[in-house]
């Protein structure tokens, strides 16, 4: 519980993303009091049932109580909505998702402030960390794809890239004890 979670949604066929942090576990999602402050959102797309998003986050604590500051460790949630359940605006309650990391890992290397959101990354491939499902796909034929890595050149951001083929919001979430 008590969990930091970037995702994306897809409404009206355009997709969004949504700062928001899970206040009680299992309670829904609840946006962040101010949402867009700390991301900046590089693309989205939806094809042909494939939802894409590409964004930094600052990873300093921009909305205080519900952000976690990224230069830290955090077992990393991956989550996404399945068709059996019900169609909402917000990141909802999963059956068989969270996937919890085994371990911990820190996503930044050290931190500082900055006023503008940074470059959209060039090539995701190269980022350190990467959770595939199925673990041996390659990007592209991934049923879901999470990649995520500090900004290149700066410490300040991360970089996170997530793609799928999903039916409504794919999420990434950092938390202390595995669970959501």
């Amino acid at each position: 519980g008590m969990d930091d979670v970037l995702g994306c949604k897809i409404e009206n066929n355009a997709v969004t993303v949504l700062d928001t942090w899970n206040p009680n576990g299992y309670t829904p999602n609840v946006a962040d009091s101010n949402s867009s402050a700390g991301i900046c959102t590089h693309s989205t797309s939806y094809t042909n049932g494939r939802m894409s998003c590409l964004f930094s986050r600052s990873a300093g604590i921009t909305n205080q109580g519900q952000d976690y500051n990224l230069d830290s460790s955090y077992y990393i949630l991956r989550a996404y909505r399945t068709n059996s359940q019900p169609v909402v605006s917000f990141l909802y309650k999963h059956s068989s998702t969270p996937t919890p990391s085994s371990v911990q890992y820190n996503p930044m290397r050290d931190s500082n402030t900055s006023p503008s959101c940074p470059s959209a990354p060039t090539d995701t491939s190269a980022f350190p960390i990467v959770f595939k499902s199925p673990t041996d796909c390659d990007r592209a034929s991934c049923t879901f794809y999470w990649a995520m890595g500090p900004k290149s050149g700066s410490s300040q951001y991360l970089d996170v890239y997530m793609e799928g083929t999903v039916d409504g919001w794919m999420a990434v979430g950092f938390s202390l004890d595995q669970s959501m």
